[in-house]
């Protein structure tokens, strides 16, 4: 994966392959949000290109697997039930991760709008790896757990996507350590 981006005080150029983690940092209002909703083409790049598998991005399957998947820091609290969100190998492996985290399950008839943030983060982040997508992207979705927590996580992202690029804004420098890859951010104009 490959981005040139244009908001930032100076243009990035990002290259992240196969399997590899980056870590993005940046003070607040940097810019690391928007470089992640670009990379997934949700948001222009100023000027530059910018392709995901070498063409530009975009949320959706090619060959019948995931191209890429975005997940934002706060999933919304939905008026929906758990099951309406997630299917089966996605609940299964929320379930697993609550589990090895120790943190409280979310039954399939659960309100997405009765979990915690550290529940919803969990099943959004599933959900995401569930798709097994070559390019993942994480915006601050382990921001709910404490650091300890956001690395075993991260391990078990990585362990379930082995081949993927996973690019992750964290919400603290505690695990930048396990990153392959730091792309700093600084504020633009």
């Amino acid at each position: 994966m490959t981005a040139v981006r244009g908001r930032t005080a100076e243009p990035i150029s990002i290259t992240v392959r196969n399997g590899e983690f980056a870590a993005v940092r940046g003070g607040s209002g940097a810019g690391k949000s928007v470089l992640l909703r670009t990379l997934a083409g949700f948001a222009p790049a100023d000027s530059g290109a910018v392709l995901v598998a070498g063409l530009p991005p975009a949320p959706y399957e090619r060959g019948g697997r995931a191209v890429l998947r975005l997940v934002e820091n706060d999933p919304p609290p939905l008026p929906i039930s758990l099951a309406h969100v997630c299917g089966p190998a996605a609940a299964a492996l929320a379930a697993q991760w609550m589990a090895v985290l120790e943190i409280p399950p979310a039954g399939p008839r659960t309100q997405i709008g009765a979990l915690e943030p550290v529940q919803r983060q969990i099943i959004a982040l599933a959900t995401a790896c569930a798709a097994e997508p070559e390019v993942l992207l994480i915006d601050e979705t382990t921001s709910a757990l404490d650091p300890a927590r956001e690395r075993l996580l991260l391990g078990l992202v990585r362990e379930r996507l082995p081949t993927a690029a996973i690019v992750a804004v964290l919400h603290r420098s505690d695990n930048v350590d396990l990153a392959d890859v730091e792309i700093t951010v600084r504020a633009g104009r």
